[in-house]
């Protein structure tokens, strides 16, 4: 899943426990794994010039460990942060989409669950396939699965942010 796939289905899966959270740390949240694995992983295989660069071995390490996530719940608890409380939501409904993208649409591989799980299945992540960001986005762009969150992604955001609050807005101007 891309931007639009985490942040609308995400937005929709924390809804229940969102109340009293900024959106914009929520939503930081929601790509928080992303922003720091790809740009990890790009930036040592452009160093290195070779692809599979030992334990960053893919889009999903350290940002989608399980481990990352129990420390920020830690200190979201320990100064009674909101702020990190929002990141920490965003960032289940990340893991949570990946792992169940994955267990569906590809059974068998194990990028999410390697991650999630680091290190109790070992001190390795998967391998990721792909030698360039282009490559990476062209294959998701041509990805059912993929390009169907982003579209469903778009809708729910578009339905939340535009429409329903258009509706809000109607129906307070009829019983005023």
């Amino acid at each position: 899943m891309l931007f639009l796939g985490h942040l609308g289905i995400g937005y929709k899966l924390s809804a229940p426990f969102n109340k009293g959270l900024n959106l914009w740390w929520l939503f930081l949240g929601m790509l928080l794994p992303d922003l720091i694995d790809k740009p990890l992983y790009y930036a040592v295989l452009l160093l290195s010039g070779r692809g599979h660069t030992g334990i960053i071995s893919c889009t999903h390490v350290f940002g989608h460990t399980g481990l990352l996530l129990l420390f920020l719940v830690a200190l979201a608890f320990v100064f009674r942060s909101k702020p990190l409380a929002a990141v920490v939501l965003g960032m289940v409904t990340h893991l949570l989409i990946d792992n169940l993208y994955e267990h569906f649409f590809y059974p068998g591989a194990s990028s999410s669950f390697l991650a999630l799980v680091f290190p109790l299945k070992g001190w390795r992540f998967a391998d990721m396939p792909f030698e360039s960001p282009r490559e990476h986005l062209a294959s998701a762009a041509f990805n059912p699965y993929v390009v169907a969150g982003e579209i469903a992604g778009a809708f729910l955001l578009l339905w939340d942010f535009v429409i329903k609050k258009k509706l809000e807005r109607k129906r307070r101007l009829r019983h005023h």
